[in-house]
């Protein structure tokens, strides 16, 4: 019988399998990190991290065909599939019972919904639509390779115009900016910008975008922007952001563009940015929100008043 269940220390065997293979479903880690690492589950297996729940998926003989993992955001009560890992025999029918397990503890840990990014044409992207995930976004990622024979975008760029490191609070002036430029449907799911460092750049006191921002320290960066739609040079901002966090001259630029914010990509198309993973946020509500109830309030006057002109007959209210 092929069940799901926490994951134990000695479930580490399942790295071992050569032919095992790992979909990185978290972009901060696919475009730095680039894998799951055996240290990463070691800290799972040790509750290290109590908003993360890692699993696995086995039959009766031991044999593992799945090991998943949820982060649960819990300021915006949403938990993330981060990665999965698929060993022998592995199947989407199989799958289906590991994604219920997660599923369920999420909804034990009062999270009202599941999301998860797979790219477009992803296999297992079937058993997370059989158990109710639907589309709720679509975002590109752009790629391109810095060489040192680029000369450097600080050069010509305003000396004014600087990235800094922010600390965002709610309803400070970088929160505001984040919340007035995203759509309601993508504040659902939260910005989850604590886990990240974040970013601000202004001009004449005004703030012309935010990024969120993860880096490997070598030659690869990740970055979530959010722009002001009257900035002049997105692409060129970003790779003054990615001089200042990566002193590498060659350095790999990994940029999401959000739907909502499509228009961004020509200006990267120019600068030599090129589409690499089309993406689609899946999500499954586990909690109907309801709207709060009006509240009713007696008429206190003893008369009902005529309201406009026209013929009334006025009815004393009655005691």
């Amino acid at each position: 019988m092929t069940r799901a269940r926490p994951l134990r220390l000695y479930d580490l065997k399942l790295f071992l399998g050569k032919e095992n293979k790992s979909y990185c479903l978290s972009n901060r880690i696919r475009y730095t990190i680039c894998q799951i690492s055996l240290f990463s589950w070691l800290k799972d297996t040790l509750n290290l991290y109590p908003n993360e729940l890692a699993a696995v998926c086995l039959n009766e003989r031991h044999q593992y065909h799945w090991g998943g993992q949820t982060s649960f955001d819990q300021k915006n009560a949403v938990a993330w599939f981060t990665w999965l890992l698929a060993g022998e025999n592995a199947s989407t029918a199989n799958l289906s019972i590991l994604l219920e397990y997660l599923i369920q503890e999420a909804g034990q840990a009062g999270m009202r919904r599941c999301a998860v990014t797979l790219e477009e044409g992803n296999w297992v992207t079937s058993a997370f639509r059989q158990l109710g995930f639907g589309v709720f976004a679509r975002q590109t990622v752009w790629h391109k390779r810095q060489s040192s024979k680029i000369e450097s975008v600080s050069e010509k760029t305003d000396p004014g115009i600087i990235w800094q490191p922010v600390n965002i609070t709610p309803f400070d002036e970088f929160d505001n900016f984040y919340e007035s430029q995203i759509t309601q449907s993508i504040r659902q799911l939260g910005s989850n910008w604590g886990k990240s460092s974040v970013f601000a750049v202004k001009k004449d006191h005004a703030i012309l975008a935010t990024a969120k921002v993860s880096a490997n320290n070598s030659d690869r960066i990740y970055i979530e922007p959010i722009f002001h739609p009257g900035v002049e040079d997105p692409a060129g901002l970003i790779q003054l952001l990615a001089d200042h966090v990566i002193k590498s001259t060659e350095k790999n630029i990994y940029v999401l563009i959000p739907g909502f914010q499509a228009w961004l990509s020509e200006a990267f198309a120019q600068k030599e940015y090129a589409p690499v993973d089309r993406q689609i946020i899946f999500v499954k509500n586990l909690a109907i929100d309801t709207a709060e109830e009006a509240r009713k309030l007696p008429i206190e006057q003893q008369l009902l008043q005529p309201v406009g002109t026209g013929q009334y007959t006025i009815t004393k209210k009655a005691e």
